[in-house]
């Protein structure tokens, strides 16, 4: 977590304060309430989870720098990649890439996910039906960022049809 810089939610902002000597910082715009902040380590970027949106902001700038349309809660985060279960239909979890600021896929579930943890390669993800039932899904890997064969322009297809996601 984020040691020098404390960040705080409100109704339609998110507050970033300096821990030191209480000084407010930034006020980072949201578009909504917002429900939680992610400040995942080793990444530049904060995320703010509010209604219908996740607010990317530049953790250095505290500028905004990008918005991703989803209405979800956080399920798992690590990195730049987040697992948010959509707030509409439950059995719907996307995985979204925070670097590139995009839903990188979405998964139907066979049970709402109560817990998740991670090994590192993949997520486990618990739920409960009539008993308990336990799915893993691959996580991406930054190694291999889907680009087009000349390497400049990002084809967001090409991990799916390599079947590195399931």
């Amino acid at each position: 977590p984020d040691t020098s810089f404390c960040w705080f939610g409100t109704s339609q902002n998110s507050l970033v304060f300096d821990r030191r000597d209480n000084r407010s910082l930034a006020v980072v715009q949201a578009d909504g309430a917002v429900r939680d902040i992610y400040l995942p380590p080793n990444s530049l970027n904060a995320y703010v989870l509010s209604d219908g949106t996740i607010t990317v902001a530049d953790r250095r700038t505290f500028f905004r720098r990008d918005e991703i349309a989803l209405d979800g809660d956080y399920v798992y985060a690590s990195g730049e990649e987040m697992y948010v279960l959509d707030r509409a239909d439950r059995s719907l979890l996307h995985v979204v890439d925070g670097y590139r600021t995009m839903i990188y896929q979405s998964l139907r579930l066979p049970v709402t996910p109560t817990d998740a943890a991670s090994d590192g390669d993949r997520l486990f993800l618990l739920g409960g039906a009539e008993g308990a039932i336990a799915i893993y899904a691959n996580r991406p890997s930054t190694e291999r960022l889907p680009r087009s064969v000349n390497r400049h322009v990002w084809d967001t297809d090409a991990d799916r049809r390599s079947g590195s996601h399931r």
